[in-house]
Formats: C-alpha cells, sequence, structure tokens
C-alpha cells in the first residue's frame, strides 16, 4: 500500500471538501508520511546516545534534570543504570515500531513519554530546541489516526476483513494534522519574535559569530559566509519576514508549497552554515503534515509510471501467507500482547547485552573503574580566576574600503586613486570592556627582499571610544593631495598595544588601470 493507492477516480462523495478547518475528513496521508519519517529521524540521535544511557540519564552516572535549574530537582524519577539502559532501548523499539505503523498509537505514547523523560533527565545536551519540538510531534502523533494507511495497522485490518484490498484508502477527522500545522506556524513566529529582540542578528553579528564556530558540526560554507557580514545581514531580514509570513500563507493553496520551499532551503543552509543536521530534518517531518489527499494524487498519477501500485497490492497477500504459516489464527489481541512481548524482550536485552560488554568494568579484573585524580597544574588552571584577554584578541577583522551598506563593508580593497574616500573598520570581539583606539595612517617604508614592508613617517592619527556594546567602529580618511600615491599601512592601536595592521596602496589619476581591486 502506497502513495499511489489512491484513487485518481474516487467518487465525489470521497473528493468533494468537507466544511470545517479541523473537522474535514481526509485521508491522513501527511500525518503518514511524518509517523515514517520523524521516528527514523530520531533513531539517529537515540541510537548514538543508547551506549551512553547509564552515563547521561542514570543514577549510576551524571544526569542533569532540568528541574534542578527550576528548584524542582525530584520533578522526574531518576532509575538506576540497568533500568535506564533497558528503557532507553524500549525507547528505540517504540521508534521502530512507529515506523513499520505496529500498534501505531501505542507505539507512540511509548515513544513520547521516554523521550521526553530522557531529555528532562539531561538538560545539558540531550534536551534541545528539535527535541521540544519532536516531543509535541510524537504527542499528536499518538492522538493521530497516522496508523490507518502505510502500515502494519493497515494490514492487520484488511488480514481481519475490515477491508478490502482495492478500497479507497480511510478517510478520518484532519484536526491532529492541523494542530501540527499550527505548531510549526507558531515555532516560527515565536522565533520571530525572539529575533526581534536581538539587534545583533539583523546587523548579521550573531550570524557571524554561529558560522564561525563548531560547536554543532563541521560545515563547509560557515567560515565562507563568516567574511561576508552584509550576506547574513540581508539573509536575516529574509528569515524574519518569512517566518513572520508564514502562518498567513501556509494554508493557502497558491503560496503554501512555495513558502515550504523556502523553508526546506533556509533550514538546508542551516547544515550548511551552522552544523545543524537533526534539527532540520526534523521540521522537514513536520512539514509532511502539509501533505494532503490532492498533493498524493498527483504524485500518484506521476507514479502510475512505476508498478508501484501493484507492488503495493501484492505485499500483503505475501505478508499474510508468511505469518499465517508461523501463526495460522491468531487470537484478537495476540498481536498486542506479542507488541508488549517485543518491547520487554527488547529492554531485557539490552541490559544483558550491556552486562556483557562490561564497559565499566564492575565485574572486571580491577574493577570497578576508579576516578583518577587530576594533575596539580590543572588544578591551579581551574582555579586560577579568569586570565586577562590580549589587545589583539578583541579585533576580529581590520578592512579597509571606500563605501558602506548599513554598517558593512561590502567590498574591501587594498588599491585606492587619489582623491577617493578610505574607510577603516574594525570589527570587535565581545565580551570585552569600553576601549579607546587610535588608528594611525603610515607611510610604508620601502620593503625588502623577502621582507613586508615596515611603518615609517606617521601622516594621520584618529582616535575614538568605542563601548562594550559595539561592534564595529570606522575611522575615515581621504586618499586627497595630502596623500600622494605610494605604499602606506593602517595600525590600530590601544594605548601602546597594536592590534592590527592593514597594508594598502594609492595610485595616481592619470593611471588608466587605476581602477580599485577588490581583494580579502
Amino acid at each position: 500500500m502506497d502513495a499511489t493507492a489512491i484513487n485518481p477516480e474516487a467518487s465525489s462523495s470521497q473528493t468533494a471538501p468537507r466544511p470545517g478547518f479541523f473537522f474535514g475528513l481526509e485521508v491522513p496521508v501527511g500525518m503518514a508520511l511524518m509517523r515514517i519519517c520523524l521516528p527514523a529521524v530520531l533513531l539517529i540521535d537515540v541510537v548514538l546516545r543508547h551506549p551512553w544511557a547509564r552515563e547521561l540519564y542514570s543514577l549510576d552516572g551524571a544526569p542533569a534534570p532540568l528541574g534542578v535549574a527550576f528548584g524542582r530537582p525530584d520533578l522526574v524519577p531518576t532509575l538506576p543504570g540497568a533500568a535506564v539502559v533497558g528503557l532507553h532501548a524500549v525507547l528505540i523499539a517504540s521508534l521502530l515500531s512507529l515506523i513499520v505503523g505496529w500498534h501505531t498509537r501505542l507505539a507512540a505514547v511509548l515513544a513520547c513519554v521516554l523521550y521526553t523523560w530522557f531529555g528532562l533527565l539531561d538538560s545539558v545536551s540531550t534536551i534541545t530546541k528539535y527535541t521540544v519540538i519532536a516531543t509535541h510531534l510524537l504527542m499528536l502523533l499518538a492522538v493521530s489516526p497516522a496508523g490507518r494507511i502505510w502500515s502494519l495497522d493497515a494490514w492487520r485490518d484488511w488480514r481481519r476483513g475490515e477491508r478490502a484490498l482495492d478500497d479507497d484508502l480511510p478517510m478520518a477527522p484532519i484536526w491532529s494534522a492541523r494542530l501540527v500545522q499550527l505548531l510549526m506556524a507558531a515555532t516560527y513566529l515565536g522565533a520571530s519574535l525572539t529575533k526581534m529582540h536581538t539587534p545583533t542578528f539583523f546587523s548579521g553579528d550573531q550570524l557571524m559569530y554561529w558560522t564561525m564556530t563548531y560547536v554543532n558540526n563541521v560545515h563547509p560554507l560557515g567560515d565562507w559566509l563568516s567574511q561576508h557580514p552584509l550576506v547574513l545581514s540581508l539573509f536575516g531580514y529574509i528569515t524574519i519576514v518569512w517566518e513572520i509570513t508564514f502562518l498567513f500563507l501556509i494554508f493557502q493553496p497558491k503560496t503554501k508549497w512555495p513558502v515550504i520551499a523556502i523553508g526546506f532551503f533556509f533550514h538546508l543552509m542551516t547544515m550548511f552554515t551552522l552544523g545543524l543536521y537533526i534539527f532540520p530534518l526534523v521540521m522537514y517531518s513536520g512539514y509532511l503534515a502539509f501533505v494532503n489527499e490532492a498533493d498524493a494524487r498527483v504524485v500518484g498519477r506521476w507514479l502510475r509510471w512505476l508498478p508501484l501500485r501493484e507492488w503495493g497490492q501484492a505485499w500483503p497477500p505475501v505478508l499474510d501467507r508468511l505469518v499465517s504459516r508461523v501463526w495460522p489464527a491468531p487470537p484478537r489481541f495476540a498481536g498486542l500482547a506479542t507488541h508488549g512481548l517485543v518491547l520487554v524482550l527488547a529492554g531485557l536485552g539490552a541490559i544483558e547485552v550491556e552486562r556483557w560488554r562490561d564497559p565499566y568494568q564492575e565485574r572486571g579484573e580491577g574493577g570497578p573503574l576508579a576516578l583518577q585524580a587530576i594533575s596539580d597544574d590543572e588544578v591551579v588552571q581551574l582555579f586560577s580566576g579568569d586570565r586577562a584577554i590580549r589587545g589583539s584578541d578583541k579585533v576580529l577583522a581590520f578592512d579597509v574600503g571606500d563605501f558602506l551598506v548599513g554598517e558593512h563593508l561590502p567590498v574591501r580593497k587594498s588599491e585606492f586613486v587619489e582623491g577617493e574616500r578610505l574607510i577603516a573598520q574594525a570589527t570587535l570581539t565581545p565580551p570585552r570592556e569600553d576601549m579607546w583606539l587610535d588608528c594611525w595612517l603610515h607611510e610604508a617604508l620601502p620593503s625588502t627582499e623577502g621582507q613586508l614592508s615596515e611603518p615609517g613617517r606617521a601622516v594621520v592619527k584618529l582616535g575614538q571610544a568605542v563601548g562594550r556594546e559595539l561592534f564595529r567602529m570606522n575611522f575615515q580618511f581621504n586618499a586627497d593631495g595630502a596623500l600622494p600615491p605610494g605604499e602606506y599601512i593602517l595600525r590600530l592601536r590601544s594605548g601602546r598595544d597594536d592590534l592590527a595592521w592593514r597594508r594598502f596602496r594609492i595610485v595616481p589619476k592619470e593611471n588608466p588601470g587605476a581602477e580599485a581591486v577588490s581583494a580579502n
């Protein structure tokens, strides 16, 4: 059973629109797709954390319950290590069960409860923005008809004779999908309100520092984009406009897919610029709730060129023959009992595997492992207090250009024509104290072979106070007759400390090749 099983020539009684935003009837295509994709995404993170479940979430390790920050350390129970390992394996089994749609509602409830519980036990690393969103999506899956199509539950209904194989897909109230859609819209609206109260987001500074770090994961475009804060500032404005208008455009048929396409590109760029991987995939899973029956029919007509419809109708009888050989006539509640047995075996199996591996040498020779004392040098470093920051570390960049867009230099130059304006811009790194910066303009001494030119006679000196809240400071010079053509050096200083240098050249107007050359 797949998307091609939706009959394009369905009767008018089934395809006619139903009144009501929440209570219209529709084939739960979007929720079924989300049921398949969301658990698969969450399994990436859950499976990677499973070997360290005892350390992260149990009394035997070092959990960091979220309730501690609110004065409620016992908000959620903290269990012994073996119990946590078993329950974490039950979470994995529940997510797998949700993917295939085996006792979908029970699997969604278990996954939602356990996923939330583990997140609340580890506020340092497990609980993040995407886990909060995923928890809400799992909760809405638990109250949705997501298991009525493309699932083992649907096959079970067919096997019991409750519906024919060639019947049109069953319809259900759309309100659960609407709640997911409103959740996505509210998430973007809340994000835009947060950004409105963050001035550095609009200037591009916040994004610039994010793209320079590798806190999340390696990202190929972040380093390059950090050198173009004007582009980041433009992306910031586009992002906030899109987030505000998402709620008002997503429910309009003509604008739904363009808005989702922009969102897809936006989250894709966070992968390449910020190193976010799981978060975009969770949001993509939420987008699937916007897929409706009409969208599936369009895809179904395209897939008619492939034999997917025949495959969708062929696999239930094949699966039925295989199961019948093992269990010819199972009782009505045998499936539920089997599901429970699988979950219990998954938990007990994980406990036994960890006991066999004995990663902490609790039963091995010389075990259990003891905590190792740190060295005296590390103790001194930990208790030595804050170290003074060098003046050069307070300057992120020192660039030269001839015009500003907003507060950014869109083009950095190393060659100027006589008469042009020259702007030296210092980009500073927070946090820091209030500073006084001097910008000295020197003639450059002739360079020697293998060495760069050194500062010579000081021509101009400009100084300004820079408050701790400022990210940039500009110093303006004019390349007029007082500065003859030649090599020059700009020195950025704070007191007696040199913070940065920048070399440039002034060429005469008569020179036909004296066009400004972009650099850096």
